[in-house]
């Protein structure tokens, strides 16, 4: 028999964790009779190592009881803490991109709080317990909807910048980009450029797609196609304001 003391000092943990297990039926000890303190034996500290493995791979004590003592297939339980992780996980990158936007919009000096919205009165016969998570998810909804027209306009004015680009209007053009990028990139450089990368392109055909970058949806793409080749224009905003531009020739 191993006293408590030992047990806690050889696996890191506190008496009070111990009796927590203890609690939930997931180890057992027996008391000394001559000091009154926990012992526990080898058997024991076994179940107790399987304990901290399954809680050092984030299961909850349901169902750490559901593989130790109902014998539940430990694969079965991680393959669905797996599935549970991954939805948190997609969870929290939802949230960070909408607080991406949230933080590019009140860069442009849009009102974040100033848009009225409502539940739909289908739900008013909800229980009062659902209500909470309906009206959470139905604001996520709506800030996305607000959030997404922020991005089309991203879109706008990518496709705007370019059509600036292809008549060589740097005046209008520049007037899209930050201090920086205006400092970087002023008009004799633009016009160089952009002479260097319409050479021997031939006529311009059509606008090709504009799109977000899906990991920062601050960039944005314009795609041109011309008659002999396609270019597209990639575009770094924050706020309004461009700070980033560069030009790549690509096949479609």
């Amino acid at each position: 028999m191993i006293d408590i003391n030992k047990v806690c000092k050889r696996y890191g943990i506190t008496s009070r964790t111990l009796r927590f297990y203890e609690e939930k039926g997931l180890i057992q000890s027996q008391k000394s009779s001559a000091s009154g303190r926990r012992q526990y034996t080898e058997d024991d500290l076994r179940t107790l190592q399987s304990i901290l493995t399954l809680r050092a791979l984030s299961l909850p004590i349901k169902e750490i009881q559901e593989c130790l003592k109902d014998g539940k297939p430990l694969e079965e339980i991680l393959r669905f803490r797996e599935k549970e992780l991954e939805a948190a996980i997609h969870g929290k990158f939802e949230e960070i991109r909408l607080l991406q936007k949230a933080l590019a919009a009140l860069e442009e000096g849009k009102d974040m709080l100033g848009t009225v919205w409502n539940p739909s009165d289908l739900e008013a016969d909800l229980p009062n317990d659902k209500r909470e998570d309906l009206d959470a998810s139905m604001a996520t909804k709506h800030l996305t909807t607000l959030l997404d027209a922020h991005e089309l306009d991203y879109k706008k004015t990518a496709k705007a910048c370019a059509n600036y680009i292809l008549k060589n209007d740097y005046e209008k053009l520049s007037t899209f980009f930050s201090p920086k990028m205006k400092a970087y990139l002023p008009k004799e450089v633009f016009t160089s450029a952009r002479e260097d990368l319409l050479m021997g392109a031939g006529k311009f055909h059509r606008y090709g797609k504009t799109w977000a970058d899906p990991s920062q949806e601050n960039i944005l793409y314009q795609v041109l196609h011309f008659e002999k080749i396609n270019i597209q224009i990639k575009f770094v905003f924050r706020g309004e304001l461009i700070y980033g531009l560069w030009f790549e020739y690509v096949t479609n």
